[in-house]
């Protein structure tokens, strides 16, 4: 992030997987008049100008509902995850898993 504060960037949108290791930048971009949108996971401090999130809770719980009626109720689910901010979409799995769990659906 320096090298785009650095650079004199317009602005910054900034989806962090760690609440704190940004913190420093995102207010040395602030002190530099280039506003960050922070978007996704929370970021210690306030030196951003708006934060942006989704509710994973209802999220995981929709995309379960939508997979079983799908799949009627039945068959076998693996989910698959990527490099995962652990505060946010753990909400998200555990209600997709919930909602299956109450089908005939297998999760691998």
């Amino acid at each position: 992030m320096e090298g785009f504060i650095s650079r004199g960037v317009s602005g910054i949108v900034l989806a962090p997987l760690d609440d704190s290791a940004l913190a420093q930048p995102v207010g040395d971009a602030k002190r530099r008049g280039i506003p960050v949108v922070v978007i996704d996971s929370g970021l210690k401090g306030n030196d951003y100008v708006s934060f942006v999130a989704t509710d994973n809770r209802a999220g995981g719980r929709l995309a379960g509902e939508q997979l079983a009626s799908l799949l009627h109720d039945t068959g076998r689910v693996v989910m698959l995850r990527y490099a995962e901010d652990p505060r946010a979409r753990r909400s998200a799995r555990k209600d997709s898993s919930r909602r299956l769990a109450r089908t005939k659906a297998s999760r691998w």
